[in-house]
């Protein structure tokens, strides 16, 4: 049988769970966002609810300033409020593609030839794909010719067949 304190407590926590579902608390997307962000900067959840629209503008702008001191050519068009504006959802792709740019053009982290690797490259494959067009273009042209020739003998054949019949035949063949 269940104590009186084990009754007290299970009403609390009944009261606690009606509480929380209570529709008078903030929308569960903006719940969570305010958690998320109480945890990351160890303040209350309800002082983070209170002031979630500023805090989260003062992570995106915290996110933005990383991304330009680690990838310096964003700055400049970072720097014009409308353009950042329109990035701050892409901050981590325009991340990706900066440090992408920056290995394989030649900035800190590149080997000092990747340019001319990568045009040797293409120069490579775009020898081997002429080289594999002019085999399929003589392929399909000596199909073609044999096709033709198949289909002068057919022709014969059948030209030669009707003068027989119409040698042997006192019926036209075409009337």
């Amino acid at each position: 049988m269940a104590s009186s304190f084990d009754r007290v407590m299970d009403e609390m926590a009944r009261d606690r769970a009606a509480a929380a579902a209570s529709i008078d608390g903030p929308p569960p997307e903006r719940a969570g966002a305010a958690n998320r962000i109480a945890r990351a900067r160890g303040l209350p959840a309800e002082t983070v609810d209170r002031n979630l629209e500023r805090l989260q503008r003062q992570n995106e702008a915290a996110r933005i300033a990383r991304l330009v001191e680690q990838n310096p050519r964003l700055g400049r068009p970072l720097g014009d409020p409308r353009t950042a504006a329109v990035a701050r959802d892409d901050a981590d792709t325009l991340r990706r593609l900066s440090e992408a740019h920056r290995r394989f053009w030649g900035e800190p982290g590149a080997t000092p030839d990747a340019t001319t690797q990568i045009m040797q490259g293409v120069a490579s494959a775009q020898q081997r794909a002429y080289g594999a067009a002019n085999g399929l273009i003589d392929r399909a042209g000596s199909l073609l010719s044999r096709g033709l020739n198949r289909l002068e003998q057919g022709a014969m054949t059948v030209s030669a067949i009707i003068n027989e019949w119409g040698a042997t035949t006192s019926v036209p063949l075409f009337s």
